[in-house]
This record gives structure tokens, sequence and C-alpha cells, in this order.
């Protein structure tokens, strides 16, 4: 049976609304390495799960003998997977990744239902609201490994030796960091909300259909979102 087009509601443009503020918010915070923040040498140093700001580095004399450290004032990613300084934060990387790449394509095909109402189907939205959930929960799961890779010795170079898992020692929570834990609430409960509206569409229509309800009483089943 083919699929009816649906007719975008306000429900529909803020369920839109959300899902481009939880991809940009997570995009956001995925590529700029302020996550967590430190000194060294008096200079701000920050992470992220991939990128690094400020770090310490090695003077050398022209030879291949260092004669000191000093801050590489650059914000750079690490020279290759296998040089992120914990298995936490490489999992954080694969997590939040695969999460901004879902997060936004969805709002992408959201943005199309606005101006194409011919893709605008139930069972795209149905799709679309699982993967944004997801996507979400992904999201919200690399936060919370986040602070298992405190205890990495790049960490404990800028936090200081009493910096742990969950113990942030000298450092502070950075701002990309909340802006990653509310981009994974937006989007769970875009997804929660659009879910819980198609399981109440759902049983009205059934209630429409059920052999109980007259035909004077019936009517034709919204097919809006």
């Amino acid at each position: 049976m083919s699929q009816r087009s649906l007719k975008l509601s306000r429900f529909g443009h803020i369920w839109i609304l959300m899902s481009a503020i939880a991809a940009g918010g997570c995009c956001v915070s995925f590529y700029l390495p302020y996550w967590l923040i430190g000194l060294w040498n008096k200079n701000t140093v920050t992470f992220g799960t991939f990128r690094v700001c400020n770090y310490p580095g090695m003077i050398n004399n022209g030879s291949t003998a260092a004669i000191g450290t000093t801050t590489i004032h650059i914000c750079a990613r690490y020279n290759g997977f296998n040089d992120i300084p914990s298995i936490a934060w490489k999992a954080c990387t694969i997590m939040q990744g695969t999460s901004c790449g879902i997060l936004l394509l969805i709002a992408l095909i959201g943005l199309s239902f606005i101006c194409i109402s011919d893709v605008l189907t139930k069972k795209a939205m149905k799709v679309a609201a699982i993967l944004q959930f997801l996507a979400g929960l992904s999201l919200g799961c690399s936060c919370a490994f986040y602070p298992l890779g405190w205890d990495s010795n790049s960490v404990r170079a800028i936090c200081g030796l009493q910096s742990g898992i969950y113990r942030l020692g000298r450092c502070t929570i950075g701002w990309c960091y909340w802006t990653a834990i509310g981009s994974s609430a937006i989007a769970l409960l875009a997804a929660i909300l659009a879910l819980t509206r198609f399981a109440m569409a759902a049983k009205r229509d059934r209630q429409m259909n059920s052999p109980k309800v007259s035909a004077t009483e019936q009517s034709s089943p919204s097919h809006d979102v």
C-alpha cells in the first residue's frame, strides 16, 4: 500500500527547528576543542575529543636533542586516531561523529519536508524519529564517557596528578561539553515527542476504524504531522 503524503503541522515545524538546533549544536561541539579547559605555563589549554589548543611541545636545538618545553599556540587535531590520548576519547570521537552525521542528515531531510511535501510520509517520519533518538542517545553516551579519559597522561600534565576518571583536578568543564549535552537532550526530546505523537495518531486511527463507531461518528483520520 502506498504511503500517503502528510501535511506539515505546527508540531512538524517545531520538530524541524529542534532537529536543526540539535544538529548545529552537535557539529559545533564536535569540531571545537572546548570540552576541558586548563592552564600550562600561564596559557589556557583546551581539549576536545580529537582536537587540542595551545598544547605543550618540545623546543629542539636543530638536532634530535630537546632543550626544553614550550606552549604551541595552535588548535589542531591529533596526528592520527591512535594518537588520541584515551580509549574513552576515541570512542567519544566515533560516537559523536556518527551522531552529528545522523542529526545533520535528519535536519536536512526535515528542511526538505518544508519544500517538498510529497516526501513527507508516516514511514519517513518514523524512521527519522527513530534515527534521531539513537543519535541523541549516542551523543549523550559520548558525553558520559568523556570523563573516563581524564586519567590520561596528556590531561594530567595540564590538570595535575589529582585529575582522574570523573575528577577534574585543576581543570574546568568547557562550554562545548555543555553544548553537546544540550544537543543530546534536544534530539532525544524531539524524537520522543515525534514518536509519542505517532503513537497517539495510530491509536486515534484505530478507534476511528473500530466497528463500534457508527458511520455518523466516523470522519477521515488526520494526516498531519
